[in-house]
């Protein structure tokens, strides 16, 4: 005996629903551990200690991370670094980590971080400056006012829930170490994010470099 149509057709769509609806279960599942995850990553970042180092030696712990999140981007100096300067480098590696997985989400394949000390030659050693790191993504938004929250563009944009959520984390966690996160933007256009980071400033040079 053959069921009705209606019947047959109607027990495949209650098994599309329920298998949709393990598909949301799994998918949420996944996020809430992901934002469980960063937030005890990030969260622990805000405590961690200040060491002296020069920026070299951080650039290439930033170079070193990447490469173990498997994230194939370059580290370049876009200016002269300081010799010597005090920061957290696990806080600032931590915030740098999640922005590079979100440039690639948001803005496509990025190819490289650009580090650089704008304020190097006007700062005093002993006092305080910041460092300036831009994500460059591949591809770029456009109608993204001056001013606009990153993570409140990133909502408008429809971008996945767990990147909004850690756009809010990144947000505050740069804001309390007294730093600051915006879009990268050229040609009007963003294509990514620039973060100020703060940091003492020990010595601009070796000694014996002459400046030029």
């Amino acid at each position: 005996a053959f069921q009705p149509f209606a019947e047959h057709t109607g027990v495949h769509h209650l098994r599309a629903e329920l298998e949709a609806c393990r598909d949301s279960a799994f998918f949420l599942n996944e996020t809430f551990q992901r934002i469980a995850e960063q937030h005890q990553a990030l969260t622990e970042s805000l405590t961690a200690d200040a060491l002296v180092m020069d920026a070299r030696t951080f650039c290439e712990r930033l170079e070193g991370s990447l490469r173990q999140r498997s994230l194939a981007m370059r580290v370049e100096a876009a200016s002269p670094l300081p010799a010597q300067l005090r920061l957290s480098p696990q806080s600032a590696i931590t915030v740098l980590m999640t922005l590079a997985e979100l440039a690639q989400g948001l803005f496509g394949s990025t190819e490289r971080i650009t580090v650089a000390c704008p304020r190097l030659d006007d700062a005093e050693e002993g006092a305080d400056t910041y460092l300036q790191l831009q994500i460059t993504g591949g591809k770029a938004w456009k109608d993204v006012a001056e001013g606009e929250a990153v993570s409140a563009v990133a909502i408008r944009s429809g971008a996945r829930s767990r990147a909004v959520v850690d756009l809010l984390y990144v947000e505050k966690i740069i804001e309390m170490r007294g730093g600051s996160l915006d879009f990268l933007r050229r040609n009007q256009r963003v294509c990514g994010f620039t973060v100020h980071i703060p940091i003492t400033l020990l010595r601009k040079t070796e000694p014996g470099t002459p400046r030029g």
